[in-house]
């Protein structure tokens, strides 16, 4: 019966995910859904309220439950990379997540998220105190889930930057390396 489940979980996201490619969130009904899934439309809400939730579901289960493993094994570079890599797969489904309508609550959500992954990994880091003015780990790990969040949504939505996964990462990693001061000097 667990395995009916899952594969009923898993038809809804993908054919979430496939109609997101293509059409607007807006657009897409919880029918369309279910179409592409082979299921009856009650079917979605013996898993999920609404689209927002399964937006929810598919970014927690595809993209950040792995990446807290990473943390875990001290590969927190790794994870952040990972987060880049796997957008990047699915770029065109993500373009439309970031345009959507709700796409507060979904940056909000992602951001969020980051956010999460970044408090792991400032504690596995054993980091109590960030900087001399006692600026807690919840601030700094804020800051640099919301500068996250701008640069991939950024790098999703302009289709003129041809920048690669990699070169993106190297890119992130050089401004949160060095301060304006620093760059400007």
């Amino acid at each position: 019966m667990e395995k009916k489940v899952e594969l009923t979980r898993e038809l809804l996201c993908e054919s979430f995910i496939e109609l997101m490619k293509t059409h607007n969130f807006d657009k897409i009904t919880i029918k369309m859904i279910t179409d592409g899934a082979g299921v009856i439309r009650p079917t979605f809400y013996n898993y999920y309220q609404d689209k927002i939730e399964i937006l929810q579901s598919i970014l927690e289960d595809r993209l950040f439950s792995q990446l807290e493993d990473l943390v875990d094994t001290n590969m927190g570079k790794e994870a952040f990379k990972m987060i880049i890599y796997k957008i990047d797969a699915d770029r065109d489904y993500y373009k439309n997540v970031f345009s959507i309508s709700e796409s507060l609550y979904f940056i909000d959500f992602f951001t969020d998220k980051i956010q999460q992954l970044m408090i792991l990994f400032f504690k596995k880091k054993h980091t109590e105190k960030i900087i001399d003015n006692n600026i807690s780990i919840k601030t700094v790990s804020k800051y640099y889930a919301l500068s996250l969040t701008a640069v991939i949504k950024y790098w999703v939505m302009e289709s003129n930057i041809d920048v690669t996964p990699e070169e993106l990462y190297k890119d992130y990693e050089f401004f949160i390396k060095n301060s304006i001061i620093d760059i400007i000097d």
